[in-house]
């Protein structure tokens, strides 16, 4: 994720991706994961990037951001 400051990951699940996103973001990064129920087993800690986990409906809570907020986005929530 080159240059990437700010990432979103739309359906978190377990928190598996969320790890791997965090840590490929530089100190003073931002990541926010949506999910409709917390099923995360980890606790993300950042070391130097701000992490946020909102729950709800994603339409609903990606109003709550800026536009043009996320240099990255991942979404991997169930499309049905």
């Amino acid at each position: 994720m080159h240059q990437v400051k700010t990432a979103l990951e739309i359906g978190v699940f377990e928190g598996e991706t969320s790890i791997k996103m965090v840590e490929a973001l530089p100190v003073g990064g931002y990541y926010a994961g949506l999910d409709i129920k917390d099923y995360r087993k980890h606790n993300l800690e950042g070391n130097g990037v701000a992490v946020d986990f909102k729950l709800g409906e994603s339409i609903a809570l990606l109003k709550g951001f800026p536009a043009n907020h996320f240099d990255f986005i991942f979404v991997d929530g169930d499309l049905s």
